[in-house]
């Protein structure tokens, strides 16, 4: 890290009502003060844009391997 710089970064984290799982993560978050943004599936659905954005950054797929999975 270059010195007197700051990295933040905010995990968004993906919910849905039902989801046991997706509780323990938001818990385990909090306990590790982990600044996070939740967003509910259900109510918030992601777009095509969003899910290739997915796909390209986690999985450092291509645009043209993004569009394949969709």
């Amino acid at each position: 890290m270059l010195e007197g710089s700051v990295h933040t970064m905010t995990v968004t984290l993906f919910t849905s009502p039902s989801c046991t799982s997706c509780r323990k993560a938001k818990a385990w978050l909090e306990e590790h003060d982990i600044p996070y943004k939740e967003r509910n599936i259900f109510s918030e659905p992601l777009n095509i844009d969003e899910i290739k954005e997915i796909l390209m950054e986690d999985y450092r797929l291509s645009a043209k391997e993004a569009e394949a999975y969709l």
